[in-house]
């Protein structure tokens, strides 16, 4: 007796493989494509979950993160993968949010740091805005239950005085007591880099920002909530990406006419 033939699904391996001319034609030109398809891969196959997590949605998270500029699972830390029910979450690194808001022409530099308890910290707003801090850069293990607040702070074009946030160890737990992700993930496995983060994507709202990085925050914002980032408009899906750089390509090609 014959049967009707069922269709396996494609391993995530050649799924990514078939999404990197998609990824090469979407970042820069100094970034390698096969690099972070390859990275993305060994960032999942290491991770028990990720490697149960619908193939589909690892495809459209890295591509999502490529679009952006940013690295899945490398050294750097700029975003990685979270499960999210059966799907993989893309979640934006306060490295890659760095990294994204460095690309603004009017932003010279910009940084985020976390404050111990024991070290010397000043803060002063109004006519003199400044931030002091003096770490103790002889600590060998610094817990997280030390951190007594964190700060970002950038240096902008034609500002003589540096931006900057500073928040203490309550107004950060009272973020992280709203957040879905408050007892699991990055913040129990990386509670340092989420206090970054947090002072980060409040610096944010006060200097210039471009395009990507609003579309990181807004990524950030819907996995704080509990959403999916799977379905995120212009960077839904691989197929979506692809078709916004025929698009593009046609407009450049029209320019040139």
């Amino acid at each position: 007796m014959t049967g009707t033939a069922v269709a396996k699904p494609e391993p995530l391996k050649a799924m990514l493989a078939k999404a990197t001319d998609t990824i090469r034609h979407i970042v820069p030109s100094h970034i390698d494509a096969d690099r972070v398809t390859r990275v993305a891969y060994l960032a999942c196959y290491r991770d028990e979950k990720l490697r149960r997590a619908d193939a589909v949605s690892i495809v459209n998270a890295v591509v999502a993160a490529a679009s952006l500029g940013l690295e899945v699972g490398g050294p750097s830390q700029e975003a990685y993968l979270l499960p999210f029910g059966t799907e993989a979450t893309l979640v934006v690194g306060y490295r890659g949010l760095l990294k994204l808001a460095r690309q603004s022409e009017q932003v010279l530099n910009i940084e985020a740091r976390v404050v111990y308890k024991g070290e010397f910290l000043e803060v002063e707003y109004g006519d003199n805005p400044h931030v002091t801090h003096r770490p103790d850069l002889e600590a060998e293990d610094q817990k997280d239950g030390d951190i007594v607040g964190a700060y970002a702070i950038a240096w902008l074009k034609d500002v003589p005085k540096p931006t900057f946030v500073y928040m203490n160890r309550s107004q950060i737990e009272k973020r992280r007591k709203v957040s879905k992700s408050g007892t699991s993930g990055p913040w129990v496995t990386w509670y340092p880099e989420q206090c970054r983060k947090t002072v980060l994507r409040q610096l944010v709202k006060l200097i210039p920002s471009n395009r990507d990085l609003a579309t990181a925050i807004e990524l950030d914002n819907r996995f704080e909530v509990g959403e999916s980032s799977a379905v995120l408009d212009g960077i839904d899906t691989a197929e979506a990406i692809a078709e916004q750089v025929r698009e593009k390509t046609s407009e450049k090609t029209a320019d040139i006419k």
